[in-house]
């Protein structure tokens, strides 16, 4: 059995900038509803998060279950922040990434139950011993190189029929870009 890949936006904030995506009376809390029904992923940054828990909160509503919602948590505050979502709400996250050590959040994080993944640890090609089971691939030239880069990715985890999840920096991925690699993971047969 094939590995199923899910395709997601790391940082979406950057990429929910975007006017080409979203219809332009889509309210702003509305947004990350609406990418859910067309992407399978997305991780959102907390650090020096300035919308509030209100937001975070309107925006998380009505997340199809299947979502993979991720947060990129690096300090105190960002960790008090989802901490408060967890507690509002019944959202389901999938995991907290970090470019901390995820020892310096262990305190705040056995509170919530949810796996913290070092940004360290995702796969790269220069770093092919990583088994958190996710990938941050850069922009890539044209299709063919993104196709390149993720079977590179594949052989790596090639025995394992588990779920994986496939992060694209939200500041270099247009939607049309995006569309094309869901596209290419589908037509690889992920």
């Amino acid at each position: 059995m094939k590995a199923t890949i899910r395709l997601g936006i790391y940082d979406w904030l950057l990429f929910s900038r975007g006017e080409t995506f979203y219809p332009p009376d889509l309210p702003a809390e509305w947004r990350l509803s609406f990418f859910s029904n067309e992407f399978d992923a997305a991780c959102i940054d907390l650090t020096d998060f300035a919308l509030g828990l209100e937001t975070l909160l309107e925006w998380v509503e009505g997340l199809p279950d299947q979502f993979q919602l991720s947060f990129l948590v690096n300090d105190a505050g960002a960790l008090e922040l989802l901490q408060g979502l967890t507690t509002q709400s019944d959202v389901s996250i999938h995991s907290i990434l970090s470019h901390a050590k995820c020892e310096q959040l262990s305190n705040g994080l056995k509170k919530m139950s949810v796996r913290c993944i070092e940004m360290d640890s995702l796969w790269s090609p220069d770093r092919v011993d990583c088994s958190t089971g996710m990938a941050l691939m850069p922009a890539q030239p044209n299709l063919k190189a993104s196709r390149l880069w993720i079977e590179l990715w594949m052989q790596s985890v090639q025995n394992t029929d588990t779920e994986l999840t496939l992060w694209l920096p939200g500041a270099d991925f247009s939607y049309s870009s995006l569309s094309e690699v869901k596209t290419l993971i589908e037509l690889m047969g992920y």
